[in-house]
């Protein structure tokens, strides 16, 4: 019996941060308001306000952490949809290496960048990581059915929808 629906496409939404304690950062509205750009998928406006953003928060010493994780990651997103994979990737890099590995969001999309770059057996350890932070994620098991399915490992992508009974 299948346990999850097998896909061989990257999920449609790639993983997006959500709302979170930047009440008073002085950036605050012009995160909030890329992000309903982006949710709404208007992503070249989203984009080129992440990109000033991102010129912004060169010059400020007290940016939050989850600000600079949000933009980097976010902008990727952008990308991803704009079909720059590379810049994608790059931008996905620098969201993890900010907020690192308890970020299952961040660790999706770490995964991701590798699956750009035309690595996907690199991005094995970050999707890893995700399902341990929730193992009920239907996102990553489709996403590391895809990593494995693109380095031609077919028989373990297919392992992952069945029941341990049918393995």
């Amino acid at each position: 019996q299948i346990k999850k629906s097998f896909s061989s496409e990257i999920p449609a939404s790639v993983a997006r941060d959500s709302n979170s304690e930047l009440d008073s950062y002085k950036y605050k509205k012009e995160i909030d308001e890329a992000k309903i750009l982006l949710d709404n998928e208007r992503h070249v406006a989203a984009k080129t306000i992440y990109e000033k953003l991102i010129e912004d928060l060169k010059k400020d010493p007290h940016v939050p952490t989850l600000a600079r994780f949000k933009v980097h990651n976010n902008l990727g997103a952008c990308l991803a949809a704009l079909g720059d994979k590379i810049n994608a990737a790059k931008n996905f890099r620098i969201a993890f290496d900010v907020i690192g590995p308890t970020s299952l969001i961040a660790c999706k999309n770490r995964a991701l960048a590798n699956f750009f770059e035309g690595d996907p057996l690199k991005g094995l350890p970050f999707i890893d990581a995700a399902i341990s932070l929730d193992p009920n994620d239907n996102d990553c098991i489709n996403l590391k059915a895809t990593l494995l399915r693109a380095s031609g490992q077919l028989d373990k992508a297919i392992e992952l929808y069945m029941d341990d009974g049918e393995k």
